[in-house]
């Protein structure tokens, strides 16, 4: 799995606990490195994480693809639609990988080609929006 603008990995090591067999923990703050690091080591997971520090619209060759990724990019950054394309373009993605990316409630989002959306959901101030990723798709929503 891959977690872009990871903050404190939280998202990547739930996923590792229910079954993920590794995580790719993508930030370019500092402190968010230093965080994850730090919960990797608390959690007895440092084996199973790779921390990439760098922009997530500008990622780097993918060792290989991820069925699940989950991004939560700033609210209002608009960073979401760049992100979805720069993992794709980088081999981030798998055939079919499940994509969640949360935005504020109210904020735009319209999928890059490539990626249908599946359910958008309300939760309080934020919208998880749950999108299919095809190499083979023509375009944004159908």
């Amino acid at each position: 799995m891959v977690d872009a603008f990871a903050g404190s990995g939280a998202v990547a090591f739930e996923a590792l606990s229910r079954g993920a067999r590794h995580a790719y923990l993508i930030d370019d703050n500092a402190a968010s490195i230093d965080s994850i690091r730090k919960n990797a080591a608390a959690l007895g997971e440092t084996g199973r994480v790779t921390i990439l520090r760098c922009d997530a619209r500008r990622p780097p060759a993918a060792p290989g693809p991820c069925d699940l990724a989950f991004l939560d990019p700033p609210y209002g950054s608009g960073l979401a639609a760049p992100t979805l394309s720069a993992l794709s373009a980088r081999g981030w993605l798998a055939e079919d990988a499940l994509c969640v990316v949360e935005v504020g409630s109210d904020e735009p989002f319209a999928p890059p080609q490539g990626f249908r959306i599946e359910k958008d959901r309300p939760s309080g101030a934020a919208r998880l929006v749950f999108l299919s990723h095809s190499r083979q798709a023509g375009g944004g929503e159908d």
